[in-house]
């Protein structure tokens, strides 16, 4: 290990991390609170000091300014909702929802780096998270002269990007990291309205009944007296929520009733991502690959498919037949070491 840690530690450039380092210093607004806190905190030791009362404000500090000791900053899944927990070596802690704008410039200060706040719910109501994160991944960001900032590429162009961008793989994290904060979201507001998607308070507790008419039976074949929390209380997903039960139905659903009423297809079509497609290839940066900016695979695929799907309906191809209706599927797939390729499959129907 002893090795490992030496050859990781000489791969840092460490004049950038200085920099990095004293740039949060003299910006970041959380670091500058933290350091007149620390400021004022020695103030009044040195004051003590001199008053000969240092034991007795070394021990009011510690009691009451217990936010001088973060050890550690980390995610809590043991609720139902994330939260980012601020844990104290004292042994108390500190919860910031996943809703809070402190969330994102706490977590990620590299990216944030004057501490500006991030999404939250105080702006959700004007800015969805999903617009909210396009913006900040895709605008290119601006210098201090005000300028676009650009980078060369692999073939010495310069192109706009952001610092997320030029930071791809932090960006990535970022990205799932949001993501998921969005799906979190989405399942709350599942989880307080559901009677309203029963229709109705009535509809809802009759459900509620057979529930607990069913918990009751599992208990007993269990031989428990009381089940864990969280197997007593199932939650319903609307067809609304992506990859539900309910919403995979409605399709295989839609799909059946479209072969039954127009024939079944004749043509099975599968497209799948080239990392060497021109478009992705000019806007890497020095030292990425195309598993490294997922922003730029993502939206080629999808111009290169909407266009596909274009000349399909327009009867461009097959002796120019028009196409009846169109089935697809999106698929993402692992090959190798965490590459992941993107696979398109679609079904055709066209009367030859």
């Amino acid at each position: 290990m002893a090795g490992d840690t030496t050859t990781i530690y000489d791969s840092i450039n460490q004049p950038i991390l200085k920099t990095i380092y004293d740039d949060l210093r003299q910006n970041n607004r959380y670091a500058l609170e933290l350091k007149n806190i620390g400021a004022s905190a020695d103030r009044l030791l040195q004051d003590a000091a001199r008053a000969n009362e240092l034991p007795q404000v070394r021990h009011l500090l510690l009691s009451q300014a217990s936010y001088l000791e973060v050890a550690s900053i980390r995610s809590d899944t043991e609720r139902r909702n994330r939260t980012l927990r601020i844990q104290l070596r004292e042994g108390h802690h500190q919860e910031i929802p996943m809703t809070s704008h402190h969330m994102e410039p706490l977590s990620y200060p590299l990216l944030f780096t004057n501490g500006e706040h991030g999404w939250g719910a105080n702006i959700s109501k004007h800015v969805k998270i999903y617009q909210y994160l396009a913006s900040r991944i895709l605008c290119p960001d601006r210098l201090y002269n005000g300028e676009m900032m650009r980078i060369a590429n692999s073939h010495g162009d310069l192109v706009p990007c952001s610092r997320f961008q030029a930071a791809a793989r932090l960006m990535s994290y970022y990205a799932v990291d949001m993501v998921s904060r969005a799906v979190d979201q989405r399942m709350d507001w599942q989880r307080g309205n559901q009677a309203t998607m029963f229709g109705g308070t009535t509809n809802y507790e009759a459900y509620q009944r057979e529930v607990d008419e069913y918990n009751d039976r599992r208990r007993d074949r269990a031989g428990l007296e009381q089940l864990p929390a969280e197997h007593t209380q199932p939650v319903f997903l609307s067809s609304t929520v992506h990859g539900s039960p309910r919403h995979l139905r409605d399709l295989s659903v839609k799909g059946l009733s479209l072969v039954s009423e127009m024939g079944i297809q004749t043509l099975f079509i599968t497209m799948t991502t080239n990392i060497n497609w021109p478009e992705i290839q000019e806007m890497l940066l020095p030292g990425q690959t195309a598993f490294d900016r997922p922003d730029v695979v993502v939206r080629v695929f999808h111009a290169r498919l909407e266009k596909l799907l274009q000349n399909l309906k327009e009867g461009k191809y097959f002796g120019r037949h028009l196409v009846d209706y169109i089935l697809r599927c999106i698929e993402y797939q692992e090959r190798g070491k965490s590459i992941i390729s993107y696979a398109y499959l679609f079904f055709i129907n066209d009367h030859f």
